[in-house]
């Protein structure tokens, strides 16, 4: 079993699995590495406060509780890199094509959704002190709903073949397992790199959003702390924190 999944606490029902672990954690003493798994979530959360809805029994939704006070709080988003490389790294291994991360931490097959993350962290001192990441992968869905359909895809759709659950769990944890120790071994340089090399839109001129103005940029790389870095037609350069930007395409 791999280091990040010492313990696995499997759940028929549950509002979320984050908020789940962030529980255990005010109320428990928990082993590092554990891992909480739902086969339905039924307030799944994710960014800008919105709602994932997962079908129960044909997803993979869960999160894992890290112990990791060793990294300074201002490398915080390395994790969230190697947490997306982990799942394009999964997706990568079942032969899936044109897949690509949409910062800060969606993850597309071929412009569509199929992943998203949570990830919350407790900071003591100048040091993280607790993370919890919580996962949503779209395995086995069809019926995403009629607004979600141009947006969303699904492993299913994608490859027309029903996934064994148990079988993908076990896979996402060991190539999360992978890209943990990369951040615990101070390897920043290849999580950077290998994160850049599959974004999204990335040195492609597209239709942006900020304070309510719409406008043409490109995608350079992402700073260290997290912010996007566009490049505007005039060629000067500006930094967006998650919030501050919207994709035009992804309303």
């Amino acid at each position: 079993m791999p280091f990040t999944a010492q313990k696995i606490i499997r759940l028929d029902t549950v509002e979320s699995t984050n908020l789940f672990a962030q529980d255990l954690l005010l109320n428990h003493e928990v082993e590092n590495g554990t891992v909480i798994v739902s086969r339905n979530q039924t307030k799944g959360r994710g960014q800008r406060g919105s709602i994932w809805i997962a079908e129960a029994g044909s997803n993979l939704t869960f999160s894992i509780i890290l112990f990791l006070e060793k990294l300074r709080a201002e490398k915080q988003f390395l994790l969230n890199k190697a947490f997306c490389l982990a799942v394009y790294d999964f997706l990568k291994a079942y032969n899936f094509m044109h897949v690509a991360i949409k910062w800060p931490n969606d993850i597309l097959v071929k412009g569509k959704k199929i992943s998203g993350m949570l990830i919350e962290n407790t900071i003591k001192g100048e040091n993280l002190s607790t993370i919890v990441a919580g996962f949503g992968i779209n395995v086995n869905q069809t019926n995403l709903g009629a607004s979600l359909i141009d947006m969303a895809t699904s492993m299913r759709l994608e490859q027309a073949q029903v996934f064994n659950l148990e079988e993908t769990l076990s896979t996402i944890l060991h190539f999360i397992d992978i890209r943990y120790h990369q951040v615990i071994n101070d390897e920043q340089t290849i999580i950077d790199n290998d994160y850049n090399a599959v974004l999204f839109q990335l040195n492609e001129w597209c239709l942006y959003e900020a304070n309510n103005k719409e406008f043409i940029g490109c995608i350079r790389g992402v700073t260290e702390n997290g912010q996007l870095i566009i490049e505007h037609q005039g060629g000067t350069k500006q930094l967006f924190s998650n919030k501050e930007i919207r994709f035009k395409i992804f309303n």
